[in-house]
């Protein structure tokens, strides 16, 4: 009768049925700490084999170390762990500060957003939207909603100018920004760009 014992095993993370040969978890997962485990099963009629603990040391795991290629009682087991959506995107700052002219023009660039995601493929997308726009004028109380919309927000998180700026002189904004997963649960980062208009000087 065949037994199965694992080799390489730092931590205890799995575990194999001794008469099937069927390796379990012993553990939980998290991609991001770790995404590739290296295990040797042994293969034996002796069913009280010893194991010798090893560690992973100078950049070897423990299955590595112990794995000969010639020895055909030995199977070495790559374990790769499956990506799950559990990591929401995140604005690399908040808020936002940028400066524009009143003569910018449409198309022109007004700011940059940056949002990172650690899960991969899919659970990795998200897109950017502006989810509201205000408008704060010298001398009036409170802000107001600019329709249409003066800045549009692309793929890349690059804010623009939608229509000519010089109507606004002397005015801010405050644009709140998104960044909504592609895939389920569908959450959503949000961070301000507070816009402000500047005057250059030539002289």
């Amino acid at each position: 009768m065949i037994h199965y014992f694992l080799d390489g095993n730092f931590g205890g993370r799995f575990r194999v049925e001794k008469t099937t040969g069927l390796i379990k978890s012993n553990s939980t997962f998290d991609r991001e700490e770790k995404e590739v485990f290296e295990i040797v099963v042994k293969a034996t009629s002796n069913p009280d084999y010893i194991v010798y603990e090893r560690e992973e040391e100078q950049g070897f795991s423990a299955a590595s170390r112990s794995y000969r290629e010639e020895d055909l009682s030995l199977a070495l087991v790559r374990i790769t762990i499956a990506d799950v959506n559990d990591n929401a995107p995140m604005f690399l700052n908040d808020p936002y500060l940028a400066g524009i002219r009143t003569s910018t023009q449409v198309g022109d660039l007004v700011a940059a957003v940056s949002a990172t995601d650690p899960d991969v493929g899919d659970n990795g997308k998200f897109e950017y939207r502006l989810d509201a726009i205000r408008l704060f004028r010298p001398g009036v109380p409170g802000s107001v909603r600019p329709v249409p919309s003066p800045f549009n927000i692309s793929a890349d998180g690059h804010i623009t100018a939608a229509h000519l700026m010089a109507q606004y002189d002397h005015a801010r904004f405050e644009l709140h920004v998104a960044a909504k997963e592609l895939a389920s649960p569908f959450r959503v980062a949000k961070a301000v760009v507070k816009v402000r208009f500047f005057v250059l000087n030539l002289y």
